[in-house]
């Protein structure tokens, strides 16, 4: 390396220039290399010759104090996390010091019960831990539908028994009786826990077991006896019984029978409790029953098959209709055929089951016939019997067929109808007959309440077959409920009723004369629900606002002019055997000079409306309109009647 002038080499020229005035200084990074001295040269010449292959010294990498340090935390860490579970382990696990393992609960008693049995229960408890269990409280749930002992009416759901001190290594005994209800075969769980403290503790321990007990048999026995196969349309009855299996009374017995869609209720005997499908039996002795006997009818298509589901037990404690322990349940099965001789039964043109006929109207009724046999019916007979005291039986009239009027049946067979003689397989036919509801106030003043008529067709015949002659037989029944009848007048008064009048008789041109409006219902066989009589008024009539008897609604309107009393209930023999219901009101009118000669309308026509609670169906009547002509007043003269000037 050639040297200046001066005799400097280029690295002490290089060391000149760092370390002059004006030079920016530069800090170097802290190295972590062991620091050497070094011999120096002024340049590459002055170097001797060395080997070039120079020995590395190890270093010093900082992650390493980094991975020493993250290691010491994680050993302790761990330490720490093994004494935790170590703690765990002997306060809970087992060391024989202080857990809810080393409390011992053990439950003897019967693993099948009949239900309503009285069952005794022993719980022992065995302190295995080396301290005392103070506080200790037993706890006993029990399962939904146990009883008290002794008191089948009493619920017990849950207990909680005081013990004290149990010290360590001694062993509590507790007895307990129930009783349990449920449905054969089915699993009652009793859970027991024992709460508890330790000495220089505050928190309650709990050690728990499970005591599972079977219902081997039912407190009640139910059985159904009835058809399993009918036809479509036909009556039949179920009869239930229910007998008591326990050995004890068995209290607050309730029945419930869910019918299959198409069932309809008839009546049943008893009569049921809560709506058409539940009684309360009350309470039934050992070996006592409980028999009830259930009518209706069953519509269906051919094969299908209608389930009743006849359920026991006791009621729910907030909802006494409703079952909340079931004891028993059994299904009866009824299947639906097709009718070998099958009925249809129209009343005034229509089908069903029930009717409501008007009063005093002619009834039309028509039964067809089918033959659904593939092979004949010879000597075919169609009897229709008529029942009840609505029946007018003078008015029955069959077509083609004989009344017999000792026995009230119409009769139709080969002798009146050809056609009965022999019936070919799928042949159809009807007959008719008509007749009328009878007057529903007897002679005496006697009311027919409730008025029902009942029509049971009979079809018969002789099915000739493979094997021989047998004998078929179906029938259908209807009822037919009459609606009460209602009637309606209104009065215009002027000299008598239950106000004084005033003005001019005759009516005369532009002075008021005023009038009492008396109005009058008559009710007949049925009890009537939101009873209305409804009027409206002409423009030229006011009204005054008194009403007699002050106590009944009558409510004037000027929107519509109209004019209503609101009756509300209407007893089934107002009118007849009892006062009718009336009302009076009285209005004004003041002629105008265009209704001279004329005898003007004070009351439009009036209508009532209300609900009969035994046809169920909506019912009116109606009144005439009356004007100043007074025919119900007894002291009016008919002069009186025409507007004068």
């Amino acid at each position: 390396m050639r040297e200046d002038q001066n005799g400097k080499g280029p690295l002490r020229r290089l060391e000149e220039t760092l370390y002059q005035k004006g030079t920016p200084e530069e800090k170097s990074s802290r190295s972590h290399l062991r620091p050497h001295d070094i011999e120096r040269h002024s340049g590459w010449a002055d170097v001797p010759p060395q080997n070039t292959e120079v020995e590395a010294e190890p270093m010093v990498s900082p992650a390493k104090n980094k991975s020493f340090a993250l290691l010491f935390f994680y050993a302790s860490l761990a330490f720490f996390a093994v004494a935790a579970v170590i703690t765990l382990f002997v306060v809970l696990g087992g060391a024989n010091l202080i857990s809810t393992r080393n409390v011992d609960i053990t439950i003897t008693g019967p693993v099948s019960v009949e239900a309503g049995e009285e069952v005794p229960l022993q719980i022992s408890i065995h302190n295995k831990n080396s301290v005392d269990l103070e506080s200790t409280d037993l706890l006993i749930e029990y399962p939904e539908g146990t009883r008290v002992a002794g008191d089948l009416e009493e619920a017990l759901p849950r207990t909680r028994t005081s013990l004290g001190v149990i010290p360590k290594g001694r062993v509590v005994e507790e007895n307990v009786r129930a009783v349990f209800f449920g449905q054969e075969g089915e699993e009652k769980k009793v859970r027991i826990a024992l709460e508890y403290r330790v000495p220089d503790s505050n928190a309650i321990f709990v050690a728990e077991e499970t005591f599972t007990v079977v219902v081997s048999s039912s407190p009640v026995r139910i059985g159904v006896e009835g058809v399993t196969e009918i036809s479509s349309g036909q009556e039949f009855a179920l009869e239930v019984t229910i007998t008591s299996n326990a050995s004890e009374r068995v209290g607050n017995v309730l029945l419930s029978v869910d019918y299959p869609f198409g069932f309809s209720f008839l009546e049943a005997t008893p009569k049921p409790t809560y709506g058409n499908d539940t009684w309360a039996l009350g309470d039934l002795p050992p070996g006592s029953d409980r028999t009830i006997v259930i009518r209706g009818v069953v519509e269906g298509q051919d094969g299908e098959e209608k389930i009743f589901r006849v359920v026991s037990g006791t009621p729910k404690e907030k909802d006494e209709r409703e079952i909340g322990i079931a004891f028993g349940t059994l299904l009866h099965d009824v299947a639906v055929t097709r009718p070998l001789l099958a009925l249809q039964v129209l009343v005034n043109g229509r089908p069903g089951k029930e009717h409501v006929l008007p009063a005093n109207e002619e009834v039309t009724t028509e039964i067809s016939w089918t033959n659904n046999l593939p092979v004949k019916i010879s000597n075919a007979k169609i009897e229709v019997k008529l029942v009840g005291e609505a029946l007018d039986t003078a008015s029955v009239s069959p077509i083609q067929g004989f009344y017999q009027s000792f026995n009230r049946t119409v009769v139709w067979d080969g002798t009146t109808v050809q056609e009965l003689v022999e019936l070919e397989p799928g042949e159809r036919g009807i007959v008719s007959l008509r007749f009328k509801p009878r007057e529903l106030v007897l002679s005496g003043g006697t009311i027919i309440k409730e008025p029902l008529i009942t029509l049971t067709v009979t079809g018969e015949g002789t099915r000739i077959g493979e094997t021989g002659r047998e004998q078929i037989q179906s029938s259908v029944e209807h009822l037919l409920r009459v609606e009460t009848d209602v009637s309606l007048s209104q009065r215009a008064l002027y000299y008598s009723g239950a106000f004084s009048n005033t003005g001019p008789l005759p009516p005369k041109v532009g002075q008021e004369t005023t009038y009492t409006i008396l109005w009058n219902v008559v009710n007949t066989a049925s009890d009537v629900a939101r009873g209305k009589v409804r009027a409206t008024l002409p423009p030229y009539i006011r009204v005054l606002g008194q009403t007699s008897p002050a106590n009944e609604s009558v409510t004037f309107s000027e929107t519509d002019r109209s004019i209503v009393w609101d009756l509300g209930a209407v007893s089934a023999g107002a009118g007849v055997g009892a006062s009718p219901r009336e009302v009076s009101f009285r209005i004004g009118f003041r002629p105008s000079i265009s209704q001279v000669g004329d005898v003007p309308t004070l009351v439009n026509e009036a209508v009532f409306t209300g609900f009969d609670t035994f046809s169920e169906t909506n019912i009116n009547a109606s009144a005439r309109p009356i004007n100043t002509q007074l025919s119900s007043d007894p002291q009016f003269t008919s002069v009186e009647g025409r507007v004068v000037e």
